[in-house]
């Protein structure tokens, strides 16, 4: 009788779990001595069930018993960038919230209704998952959302060619899965709300700017590890108050990067059908000016330099070990100047790295040992310098931006504009989808920083 009272009173949760995550839940729960019940964790099933009973039976799958309504397409293009190694239970929970979010947040400022927004909810909820203790993109959920906006059909393919996703064997309905199509009322509220906030996108992007420098201020390193469990408390919902409901600004700038680069990929793959579009896109785009993501870099090198050009320097970092070469140069007078450099790096990029946004994962200003490392490395590195590559790579862009306009000139390339215009509407792209890239860099760095 007692096995059987909890078989059902698992039975009962598992059924309330899945009422609230609208899905079959995979739960784990362990009982403590006293005969308590906990729920550790609950997740959708992954799998759907005529796949896995096949596969717990060794059988092959009938492919008409599959739904392909239960199918998700899973995607780590562009995520396994941000967070390129296994993530704690800490980090999804607030990525998972972020994500959702995010789009929510994006849907109210351009105006889609609250009532549509509330029937994305599901798709809301999956925006991200988890295989493998990696981090993916939902496809499935991401294109749901972006369809329920108009042109949605068109924001999902900006939204794959933005990431890299390959989306080739996944058909794309051209209608939107949610309920309704938008009234003229909500198209047109839509339509300001849009057009009113990317006018003003430089000042959105740099009130996204202040908001996060204001909060790294208020709780560096120093002041967090003077702080009481308290403060470290109002600290982390500070930090989830800006990750959660300020951060509009910068989503603002992630829109407009993907879709000035979609629309700058058709319009040259309409002019020019016999080109990979993604080549000229990433001739267009590359060696662009003033990229905040580029200068460390630059330091990197200029530091690495100095070290090949001092003999003390460079015999210090060709004898010994990354801590010993930390450690010399924190005691040793004669390097007081190189490490002032160094100091200074690690104060305006020490947030800069491989596995940045993992939120577990020591930053640079934590452990300048890694520092080290990284200079050692650029030190064996020959030719050209990060700053002639960009030069070098903004002299390409432009001879290549010259040929194209030529071509325009000269013949009719795209079917459906005019000749006349089709120079001016391709600068106008290009210098749109260059404005808004170096936008998103920005306020991705102060992600970054955050």
């Amino acid at each position: 009788n007692m096995l059987n009272d909890r078989l059902t009173e698992l039975a009962r949760h598992g059924l309330i779990l899945e009422a609230a995550f609208g899905d079959v839940q995979d739960i784990e729960w362990a009982v403590d001595p006293d005969g308590i019940l906990f729920l550790v964790q609950s997740r959708c099933v992954t799998v759907p069930p005529a796949i896995a009973e096949a596969v717990y039976q060794d059988t092959a799958p009938q492919q008409s018993s599959v739904s392909s309504e239960r199918c998700n397409q899973w995607s780590n293009a562009n995520v396994n960038e941000n967070y390129p190694d296994p993530i704690s239970p800490f980090l999804y929970s607030i990525a998972s919230k972020a994500y959702a979010h995010y789009f929510r947040n994006l849907a109210l400022g351009f105006g889609i209704s609250r009532q549509r927004v509330e029937t994305m909810e599901f798709a809301l909820r999956r925006v991200i998952g988890v295989h493998g203790a990696r981090m993916y993109y939902n496809l499935t959920a991401i294109h749901d959302l972006l369809r329920a906006a108009p042109g949605g059909p068109r924001l999902v393919e900006f939204f794959d060619r933005f990431v890299g996703a390959d989306t080739s064997k996944t058909p794309h309905e051209a209608e939107a899965r949610m309920t309704g199509g938008q009234t003229v009322v909500e198209l047109s509220v839509i339509s300001f709300k849009t057009g009113w906030r990317y006018l003003f996108l430089r000042r959105r992007v740099q009130r996204f700017e202040r908001t996060v420098t204001q909060f790294c201020e208020a709780t560096n390193n120093d002041l967090l590890n003077r702080s009481k469990p308290d403060e470290l408390l109002a600290a982390l919902r500070g930090f989830l108050r800006i990750r959660f409901h300020e951060w509009n600004n910068a989503a603002l700038a992630d829109t407009a990067a993907m879709v000035t680069y979609g629309l700058l990929g058709n319009f040259l793959k309409g002019a020019f059908p016999e080109s990979q579009s993604a080549g000229l896109h990433n001739t267009l785009l590359k060696g662009l000016p003033d990229l905040v993501s580029g200068e460390p870099p630059l330091q990197l090198w200029q530091l690495s330099r100095e070290i090949r050009e001092q003999p003390r320097l460079r015999e210090l970092f060709r004898d010994h070990s990354d801590g010993e070469v930390l450690h010399k140069l924190q005691n040793d007078s004669a390097a007081a100047d190189f490490m002032a450099q160094v100091d200074e790096f690690l104060h305006r990029w020490g947030f800069r790295f491989s596995g940045e946004l993992m939120l577990t994962v020591p930053a640079l200003d934590e452990q300048p040992v890694a520092l080290i490392r990284w200079l050692r490395s650029y030190c064996d590195i020959e030719g050209e310098s990060p700053a002639e590559v960009l030069n070098r790579q903004a002299v390409e862009r432009q001879q290549h931006l010259k040929h194209l306009c030529a071509e325009l000139k000269r013949v009719r390339r795209h079917p459906r504009i005019p000749r006349t215009l089709q120079v001016p509407w391709l600068r106008v792209l290009l210098r749109c989808t260059q404005a808004s890239i170096k936008f998103r860099e920005r306020a991705r760095l102060k992600q970054a920083q955050l």
